[in-house]
């Protein structure tokens, strides 16, 4: 049962089965999906500060499905907002000690991935941060894509920011993955909406081009800040709300199995930063 007013209700979500095989999605999807216990409210806030990646994706993600169903019926649904605290000197100096084995897919975000009857061609976006080199190659040997559009936040708080992403990376873009410079996109880590346009508009622009080859699949991976990370997920979800033609979008991710002590700026200044997503945006 969700809470009563002014109380506190703790919803378990485990993220691994008994043979430690990731199990976040399914579980959070299922933590959440209570619609007439949400319907109790004028707003949903949801607070992605401290949250991991895949809990905070597929909160937004199965929040956002059910309340845009029942709009979709003239029904009234509840504002959704989604809150962070970041400080991306902190997110990125905490250490992952180790890393899943498995690439997982965000649950209704497979892309159809594993579908060998399918010969579309595959897009990879993926959205960088500091140090993603594992996860860059796990989830590159997972989907093979035939074009990479990496995407690089800028402007950013710290001016060198997204230079210092892209040369920590040279080697593994470039030397490995062939990709081409040109290719590269520039998304702002100030405005999650602008990041969500960029990646929106680039996921159309593929779309558009190989229409002709029978459209195509495109796999987004969220491997940067949680702001930018949510802009990702929305573009995907609006493409996939979209339905029309064969089009599939898949969100790829490789979650942490163990942390390891923070040598991140603890004092670091974090971004406040609150996004209403959906609902009556004005007073009647």
């Amino acid at each position: 049962m969700f809470a009563a007013p002014r109380s506190i209700a703790r919803l378990p979500i485990a993220m691994r089965t008994d043979r430690a095989r990731s199990a976040t999605c399914q579980n959070t999807k299922a933590a959440i999906s209570r619609p007439q216990e949400l319907l109790g409210y004028d707003d949903v806030i949801v607070d992605i500060s401290a949250l991991p990646r895949m809990i905070s994706l597929m909160t937004v993600a199965q929040l956002l499905a059910l309340f845009d169903d029942r709009q979709a019926k003239g029904e009234t649904a509840p504002n959704l907002h989604v809150v962070a605290a970041e400080s991306a000197a902190e997110d990125f100096g905490t250490a992952e000690n180790s890393l899943d084995a498995d690439v997982i897919l965000l649950t209704g975000f497979s892309g159809r991935l594993d579908s060998e009857a399918l010969q579309n061609p595959k897009i990879w976006v993926a959205i960088l941060g500091e140090a993603q080199d594992i996860r860059l190659q796990r989830i590159f040997d997972k989907i093979q894509p035939d074009q990479i559009c990496p995407v690089v936040p800028f402007p950013t708080r710290e001016p060198r920011r997204g230079d210092r992403i892209v040369e920590s990376h040279q080697r593994i873009l470039f030397d490995e993955f062939n990709v081409e410079p040109r290719n590269i996109l520039y998304a702002s880590e100030y405005n999650p909406f602008e990041a969500y346009r960029e990646v929106f508009m680039a996921i159309d622009r593929y779309r558009d081009a190989l229409v002709e080859l029978g459209d195509c699949r495109v796999f987004v991976s969220p491997l940067s800040s949680k702001l930018l990370s949510i802009s990702a997920l929305l573009a995907c979800y609006d493409h996939k709300r979209q339905k029309t033609g064969k089009f599939d979008v898949g969100i790829p991710y490789v979650e942490v199995a163990s942390y390891g002590a923070s040598d991140g700026n603890l004092q670091a200044e974090r971004m406040l930063t609150s996004m209403w997503l959906t609902g009556e945006w004005e007073a009647p």
